[in-house]
């Protein structure tokens, strides 16, 4: 679990707590939005990236894979893995590569033309659809431009 401790000892522990914090202490670059609506769209995109996209991924690895035997759902309490939740998982990270492959098609980022936190996490996702062996089809040029523009990126490559 990602956490941020400071200087006084506090803790951060959670992904976009930490990213709102350090935004509120570096808000020159802004990557939550630049604007009320960009704000609004990008905690949408934001959102529709973790449902869609890394919940079926999650869904399918810890469904599936040996070392998660007992562990199909994150938290204190062991739950048994159910295959056909690995197989939906997978099914619903397809039907979201096609969703973002539509999406970049008449978009250069995922809200407009500003790159910001929801294209950061459509990135990771993508980088972590891959421990389950999935990857971006081929016939998805949209997604494909956009993740090789977006992983190019210094920040991403860092």
């Amino acid at each position: 679990m990602p956490l941020l401790q400071l200087d006084d000892g506090t803790t951060i522990s959670q992904v976009n707590a930490i990213c709102r914090y350090l935004e509120e202490l570096y808000p020159d670059n802004p990557l939550h939005g630049r604007t009320p609506l960009e704000r609004a769209l990008v905690e949408s995109a934001n959102n529709q990236a973790m449902m869609n996209g890394f919940m079926a991924g999650a869904e399918a690895l810890r469904n599936a894979v040996p070392g998660m035997k007992n562990r199909a759902m994150p938290g204190p309490h062991n739950y048994p893995q159910i295959p056909a939740l690995a197989e939906r998982g997978l099914q619903r990270i397809d039907n979201y590569f096609s969703d973002l492959d539509s999406h970049f098609e008449s978009s250069q980022y995922m809200v407009n033309d500003y790159f910001s936190v929801a294209d950061i996490s459509i990135l990771v996702f993508i980088d972590f659809a891959k421990w389950v062996k999935k990857r971006i089809p081929e016939d998805h040029k949209h997604l494909d431009r956009w993740y090789q523009q977006v992983s190019q990126r210094p920040s991403a490559t860092a």
